[in-house]
This record gives structure tokens, sequence and C-alpha cells, in this order.
């Protein structure tokens, strides 16, 4: 039985140990070169088996301190090592597999709980019978495979809806096409605007809360749909409009029957009413003097998606899926943070890939952000956050000012300053870590520091004896 713990301890096991860690944290450090901070973590310092070669490493410290037993005053230093770096040992893997790390986004003025974790899920949800499911994904670990035939099988009633991911884009490129003759009634129409040399197209969907509308140099052009014949006659009064129509319109009106008109509004509310708009016509408008032309109405406009990809860097990801429930298959792309309806079954059903989230034990309220940049220039030198913090179940509110090197400690949470966005409100990104190890680690050095000085101090007394 003392030969496989000597074995186990040995001094040999443990250098072996060493050159495989030294070896994959060199291979890490190009795999995270390649495929970004969040890939390596899950797939090489979270992973079971990485976590597995530092507990082992732990054990053999263990082991080979054991076998010294019974121990005596000069085996002290030796010990304070052993226990100080099994101690760091442990903290790390606790790190590791019970840590949490993401980011809170909060608007100034807005408050928020929800923490987005540095890993991403895939969600199936149908309202009716009320599924709602969701799959850790680990795309993004192995970025160079883009065809990794994933199935997620969820359980609906009787049978079960598969949903395969046949294609993984880590750094995705959408493209869109329209097609004129789609399944479902879809009107949009493709107008053209122009302002001297200036050109430019959009599609617009009047269905689509959010591309029924756009802006174009200082116009505000939308696209609306009337579905009563007295709504199409109320809006085409001169004295009277159903609508609150924005200053310096382009508003497409779609009327009973897929006829078309146009109200051009000037910055003063001034109203020039088109009561017919031919497709291919052109028409200026009157202040602005931008000309606008119909180039394409179609009623049932169908929206194909693509994506291409440019490298195995994680950058902008993208899913192809594949939804099956009986004989019925549906398709779709998805982008990150991303949904679409997948028309299969009797009930539609709704998939999302989106980052992973976990609710905070307290929420933080951005009062104010400011921008501090280097004089004379637009780049930050500095920038900090106002907040405060409510945490109802402990009854504790305070406000604390966040700065790059002032974070914000509760409940095990460290909330650091590491981002914002300008537009269209500021808003403050802050880094949130929470990290049970920590204590451990810090303790473990410091048992380790005592360790080395007892070790100093011993042979400083032995060469004065």
């Amino acid at each position: 039985m003392v030969q496989p713990f000597r074995l186990i301890g040995s001094l040999r096991v443990a250098v072996t140990l060493l050159i495989v860690i030294a070896g994959v944290l060199a291979w890490g450090t190009i795999y995270e070169t390649r495929f970004g901070t969040a890939a390596v973590q899950r797939f090489v310092y979270q992973s079971w088996w990485f976590q597995g070669i530092l507990a082992f490493l732990a054990v053999n410290l263990a082991t080979a301190a054991f076998l010294r037993y019974p121990w005596k005053r000069k085996h002290l230093p030796f010990l304070l090592a052993h226990i100080g770096i099994i101690m760091i040992l442990t903290g790390g893997i606790l790190g590791g597999r019970l840590g949490v790390e993401g980011q809170l986004i909060i608007p100034e003025g807005k408050s928020n709980d929800t923490l987005q974790l540095d890993r991403n899920v895939l969600v199936i949800h149908q309202p009716n019978p009320g599924i709602h499911r969701e799959f850790l994904t680990r795309f993004e670990t192995t970025a160079w495979n883009h065809a990794p035939h994933a199935l997620f099988e969820v359980p609906l009633g009787k049978g079960s809806l598969q949903v395969v991911v046949d294609r993984y884009y880590p750094d995705a490129v959408g493209s869109e096409t329209i097609l004129p003759e789609g399944e479902k009634e879809n009107p949009a129409v493709l107008l053209e605007l122009s302002d001297g040399d200036h050109r430019g197209e959009n599609w617009l969907f009047c269905r689509d809360p959010d591309r029924f509308g756009a802006h174009w140099g200082g116009a505000h052009v939308f696209f609306l749909e009337l579905d009563t014949e007295a709504a199409w006659k109320r809006a085409l009064k001169k004295e009277k409009s159903p609508h609150a129509l924005p200053p310096n319109g382009i508003v497409l009106l779609q009327g009973p029957g897929g006829k078309l008109a146009a109200i051009l509004t000037g910055p003063n509310g001034e109203r020039k009413i088109i009561p017919s708009v031919r497709i291919g016509a052109g028409v200026r408008h009157p202040q602005l003097g931008y000309g606008l032309r119909v180039k394409e109405h179609w009623p049932r406009a169908q929206i194909v998606r693509d994506f291409s990809n440019r490298s195995n860097e994680v950058r902008s990801e993208a899913l192809h899926l594949i939804a099956r429930q009986g004989d019925r298959t549906a398709q779709a792309w998805l982008g990150l943070r991303e949904s679409a309806a997948l028309a299969v079954g009797e009930h539609p059903v709704v998939a999302e890939y989106r980052p992973a989230v976990r609710q905070l034990p307290f929420s933080v309220k951005l009062l104010d952000f400011r921008k501090i940049d280097y004089p004379g220039t637009e780049m930050a030198a500095a920038f900090e956050s106002d907040v405060e913090l409510n945490d109802p179940e402990r009854g504790i509110s305070f406000k604390k000012k966040i700065s790059m090197n002032n974070p914000l400690k509760h409940r095990g949470y460290s909330l650091f300053q590491s981002s914002f966005v300008l537009d269209p409100v500021e808003t403050t990104v802050l880094s949130v870590r929470k990290d049970p190890g920590v204590p451990l680690v810090y303790a473990g050095f410091l048992i380790v520091l005592a360790g080395v000085t007892t070790l100093f101090t011993s042979k400083s007394r032995k060469s004065k004896i």
C-alpha cells in the first residue's frame, strides 16, 4: 500500500504534472489569441480535465507531505509551502467551478439586476402550451467546427420537437434577399431616395415594427398600412390627419386592395398629399427637395437571410437551425441576441440565441455616467459611473462611484468599470465577478510566504550556531 502512495507523492509525478500544466498554459495562450478569452476559459481553464490536472497536483503535494509524517520542526517550511500551494490550487478549482463572471449593462437613469454571462444559450419557447427550455451551448469553444450537427430535443405532449444546429459561424457576415412571392401577406416597398448625386434605397415593411420606418438625410420615412376604406379617406383629407405625422416626413400609405398614396410633411407641419403613387413614378419633396420613387411594391414579400463566415475568430456568431416536429420542417438563421419564429406543429415555436443570464440578489441604478477625454481629443482618459445599489432582501441601499480602479463590492460580487456606450443613451458596462476561491488563494499565498520566511530564518539560526 505504501508503494502506490510513494509513486503518487513522488517528485517525478510532480515534475511531469508541472510540465503538462506549462504546456497547457502555453497552448491556452495561443488558443485565446485565435478564439477569445471566453472560449479559452470554457474550453481550457474551466474544463474538467484541466481542473482534474490541478486536483491531481494537489493530491501529489498532499501525499508528499503525508509521507514525511511524523513531522518535525525542520519540516515546517516544507509543510507550509505544500499547504499554501494546495490552498491556491483548491481556490483556483473552486473559482473555475463555482465562480460567476459576466456583464451588467445599465442605461443612464435605469436599473438592472440581470447579469449577462460569458456563455451562450439556445432558447426554445412555445407560448402555447407554455414550454420554455434553455440549452447551454459550447459552439464558441470549437469555433473551427462550422458543421456541429448538434441536436436539441424538446418534449411536446405526445411527440417532440427536434432542433438541429447544422452550421455555426464564429465570424458571420449576413446578407438579405427580398423575394416577391412569400407564403404569407407581408406588404413591402422598395423606396429610392435622391438628393443631387446622392442616392439610396430602402426596403420598408409596414407590418414589421422594426422595419416600417427609416431615416434618410433629414427625412423621416415611413410605410404604413390602412386596412379600411374609411381610414384611407380620412388620411387623405387635407384638413385633418388621423396620425400625428413627424416634420420633414415621407409617409407612404397602403390602403385596401394594395393602393398606394403618400403624405409629405414640412418642418412646420405643412402637408402635401399625393392621392395615388404609381410604381416607377418620381415625386419631389417640396421643402426638402429630395426625390423619391417607389421601385417595387410586393404584397407578399419574403425575407431570405443567409450568412457567410470570414474567419475562425469569435466576433459575430450565427447559427443555422433546422426544426422538425412530425412531418413538418422549418429552418432559420440566428445571429447572437436574435430570435426567429419556426412554423412547425400547430403552434409557432420561437428560437433565440443569446448570452446566458443570471439574476443578481440586488439591483444597480445608473445615476450619472462621465467620460473624461484627453485634452484636445475624443479619446477616453477615464470614465466613471455614479450608481445606486438596492438590496431589498437585506434592506441595504447606498450610492457609490465606480471607476476603473475603484470597484463596487457587495455580497461577494465585485463590479468593475469596463466599458461604455454613448449612443443613443449613455450606458455603462460593468464587469461583474464573484469568485469563492479568492480567499483561499490569498491565504495560500500568505502561507507560502510564511514557509519561505521560516526556511530562511531557520537557516540563519543554524549558521549562527
